[in-house]
């Protein structure tokens, strides 16, 4: 009978049925149920599909606001990767806080492609609430995380504000190096146009562990000629001296890149 119960309150939650919900807890069903097999208990499903009123009734019968399902992801961050702003918006007035280990709030939202919790994150909670949400000390990683996925929009919106292109992630790179490890070509445009400042300066941008490796090199190692084209077109120093002793030219022709050599002598 509990399972049964536990059953049809999991579904109830999905789909938002508060009625229902407040029905089941009457007669018994556990707030906190997860099934077998199943990867949330009924408040990770609300927050998901963004069922405030369904919320609502779960955490007044006593559901745990920072319940953990099988991803170790609390409520407020289905919430966060789903991209149900009300939700986010509702879950910590009810107590709910930023994971102290893990990704943020914003590197998940960033990854996820939500740029409206972004902003919601950025510009329009209070001060005390973004105390709670927002770890700006993440704000690199975030961004590396829309690089990865390609989320132009979210890139910008996380840059605007500080115009920190030098500014390391907790790996130590930066995001022009970040972007060209990823060969994002768009991306990489988007960012020199964010910056509106020669090149050169990109391309003397070099790891803190210093191997000097600048994008230029980074994209020529990714053996990606478009990517290095686009580089070069923004007058990146194209004679920039890796750690090594090696030009970016250098880089291409010991790894046999004929296009990206092209595009360097072309440069």
């Amino acid at each position: 009978m509990k399972n049964k119960l536990g059953s049809l309150l999991l579904d109830a939650a999905k789909k938002g049925h508060a009625m229902a919900i407040s029905n089941l807890l009457a007669v018994g069903a556990s707030v906190n149920f997860t099934k077998s097999g199943s990867e949330s208990a009924t408040i990770h499903l609300a927050a998901s599909e963004g069922h405030d009123s369904a919320a609502i009734v779960l955490l007044g019968g006593g559901a745990k606001i920072e319940l953990k399902n099988v991803f170790d992801l609390t409520p407020l961050y289905c919430a966060a990767g789903a991209g149900r702003l009300g939700m986010m918006k509702l879950l910590p007035s009810h107590g709910a806080w930023r994971a102290e280990e893990g990704l943020s709030l914003e590197e998940f939202a960033a990854g996820s492609g939500h740029i409206d919790v972004i902003r919601w994150l950025l510009h329009e909670v209070d001060p005390d609430t973004r105390e709670r949400l927002f770890d700006i000390y993440n704000r690199e990683v975030a961004i590396d995380m829309a690089l990865l996925e390609g989320y132009n929009d979210i890139v910008a919106e996380l840059l605007i504000p500080h115009l920190d292109f030098w500014e390391e992630d907790r790996w130590g790179f930066n995001t022009f190096c970040f972007a060209a490890i990823g060969g994002n070509e768009s991306t990489i445009k988007k960012l020199l146009d964010l910056r509106r400042t020669n090149a050169t300066v990109v391309a003397k941008t070099y790891f803190p562990d210093r191997t000097g490796s600048t994008p230029l090199h980074l994209a020529v190692g990714k053996n990606n000629h478009k990517l290095v084209g686009v580089i070069v077109l923004y007058n990146a120093e194209v004679d920039a001296v890796h750690n090594n002793g090696e030009t970016p030219l250098h880089h291409a022709a010991r790894g046999g890149s004929i296009d990206s050599v092209k595009q360097l002598l072309s440069g």
